[in-house]
C-alpha cells in the first residue's frame, strides 16, 4: 500500500494587491480629505458662526468654531469612506478610516498659519494629500491576515504619528 501525503495550503500572511488598488485607494483619501476640508467650510461658515458667533455667551464656541467644525466633518467623513474602501474591496476598510481619522484628528490646529497660496488652498491641498497619503499607508499596514498583529501596528504607527506631529 502506498503512503499518501496531506499537502496542506496555507494561506498567505497577507492580502495581495497591486498599484491600481493603491492608487484607487489613494484617490478614495483624496476625496475624503476633500470633503472633510468643504464639511468643515460649509459648518463654519453657515452653522457655527452665524448661529454661535452672535453674543458674548457663546463666544468659547465660536472661538473654537474650526475645531468643533473639523471634529463633525472628520467623523462624518470616516463614515463615508468605510463605504467607499468597502466597494472597493479594501481589507479592513473601518480601521483604514478610523486611523487616518485619528491621525489627523488636530489638523487645523497644526494647519494654522500657512498662507504660502492663501490659506484656504493650502489647507485644502495639504488636507487632501494627507488623506490620500495615510489612506493608502493604512490599507497597505492592514492587509496582514493575522488581525491582532495588524491591529497592534496601526495603533503603534498612529501613536508615532502623533506623537512627531505634537513634539
Amino acid at each position: 500500500m502506498a503512503k499518501e501525503s496531506v499537502v496542506i495550503d496555507r494561506p498567505p500572511l497577507y492580502v495581495s494587491s497591486n498599484w491600481s488598488d493603491s492608487v484607487q485607494i489613494a484617490a478614495a483619501g483624496a476625496l475624503t480629505g476633500l470633503g472633510v476640508w468643504l464639511l468643515t467650510f460649509l459648518l463654519q461658515q453657515f452653522i457655527l458662526n452665524p448661529v454661535f458667533c452672535r453674543t458674548t455667551d457663546t463666544a468659547s464656541i465660536c472661538d473654537n468654531g474650526l475645531t468643533i467644525a473639523f471634529g463633525v466633518a472628520t467623523v462624518a467623513m470616516a463614515a463615508i469612506s468605510v463605504a467607499l474602501l468597502a466597494r472597493l474591496d479594501v481589507f479592513r476598510p473601518l480601521l483604514v478610516s478610523v486611523a487616518a481619522a485619528v491621525t489627523l484628528w488636530n489638523l487645523p490646529a497644526h494647519l494654522h498659519g500657512i498662507q504660502l497660496f492663501g490659506a484656504g488652498i493650502e489647507q485644502l491641498i495639504w488636507t487632501v494629500v494627507l488623506y490620500g497619503l495615510l489612506f493608502v499607508l493604512f490599507a497597505w499596514l492592514l492587509r496582514l491576515r493575522q488581525f491582532a498583529v495588524s491591529l497592534i501596528l496601526m495603533v503603534l504607527v498612529v501613536a508615532l504619528m502623533r506623537w512627531v506631529v505634537i513634539s
